[in-house]
């Protein structure tokens, strides 16, 4: 009975404050109180579960008005800056390196190339995917390693590659909104002298639909030392990360939370910019990521090992940027 009375008057007062924030004119934020208001006794974390896939779709969808529009401004663009994608590959599922390179080749932004490095996958249909895709596109350059290396230097082999001034970081089994890139690139016309680039991102689950989308906060370095909230999609001035040596062989599990700490190392707040949109799409459920299994020869202690290495890094002091 209390926690009843308690529910109702927590609804009266998320009734006044949606009166409120609808007079001010900020109606979805109205809206949202208002739902609070009239389901009390729904758990919130049911609520937005409820709401996740939608979400999720509505940031993926690309309309033929919105794929127009964003043409008309790249066309207008002087310099539109050549992004790199970074793909290392290891005996990922046919179906899900398909659904990658599709994910790549539909961008709306056409002003890109695909490093992809295969850590010498022994899956037989690997090898003759990755070369006919390299053949129909002249923008995906594939390297073929010699011996297993995992994550660390398989992306180290990608970079060599690379050709444009930015490096996005993208998983095998992943997948882009046809978007993405152009968002990338307008915030580079917008801050030429940006350092890192960092998006929101949300889960594939197992029959294809999105959910889990993670909204971050712009750069917060306290948060960024206590986990990689950053993740994905990431894009890093491609001199930075030639200076920091890419990344360290031994970190894996923790090998991009210690090549951003690095990275931050050497810039400033204000070169630091977050895209407030869903622009990746992270396949998360067994089967998937399998270059981020630590080495054999490491154990399971190698991302413990790595993050409290990384414990000693100091990155720069926060600022919340805006436009």
């Amino acid at each position: 009975m209390r926690f009843k009375l308690q529910s109702l008057w927590g609804s009266a007062k998320l009734m006044v404050a949606a009166a409120f924030w609808y007079c001010l004119g900020m109606r979805v934020r109205a809206k949202n109180r208002l739902y609070m208001a009239l389901h009390p006794f729904v758990p919130v974390v049911n609520r937005n579960l409820k709401r996740a896939p939608g979400i999720c779709a509505a940031q993926d969808h690309v309309s033929k008005e919105d794929r127009a529009r964003m043409e008309e401004a790249i066309a207008s663009w002087q310099e539109p800056p050549l992004i790199a994608i970074v793909m290392p590959v290891y005996n990922t599922d046919e179906a899900h390196l398909k659904a990658a390179l599709k994910s790549v080749r539909e961008q709306v932004y056409p002003h890109w190339q695909l490093c992809i490095a295969d850590d010498a996958s022994t899956a037989p249909h690997i090898r003759p995917l990755l070369e006919r895709a390299e053949r129909e596109d002249s923008r995906i350059k594939v390297i073929f390693r010699q011996e297993n290396g995992h994550i660390s230097h398989a992306t180290n082999s990608a970079l060599q590659c690379v050709e444009g001034p930015f490096v996005a970081l993208m998983d095998h089994d992943d997948t882009l909104p046809a978007h993405a890139l152009y968002h990338v690139a307008r915030e580079i016309i917008r801050h030429p002298d940006v350092d890192l680039i960092y998006s929101d991102e949300d889960k594939i689950r197992e029959d294809g639909t999105l959910a889990g989308p993670h909204f971050k906060p712009d750069w917060n370095e306290e948060l960024f030392l206590t986990q990689n909230y950053i993740n994905h999609l990431t894009v890093i001035r491609r001199s930075l990360l030639e200076k920091v040596g890419g990344l360290r062989p031994g970190f894996e599990g923790s090998q991009d939370h210690d090549l951003v700490l690095r990275i931050v190392r050497e810039t400033q707040p204000e070169r630091i910019r977050h895209i407030p949109r869903i622009l990746y799409h992270w396949r998360a459920f067994d089967g998937s990521q399998l270059l981020l299994r630590p080495c054999p020869q490491q154990g399971s202690g190698s991302q413990t090992t790595g993050c409290q290495r990384l414990s000693g890094v100091k990155a720069p002091r926060s600022r919340h940027i805006r436009d």
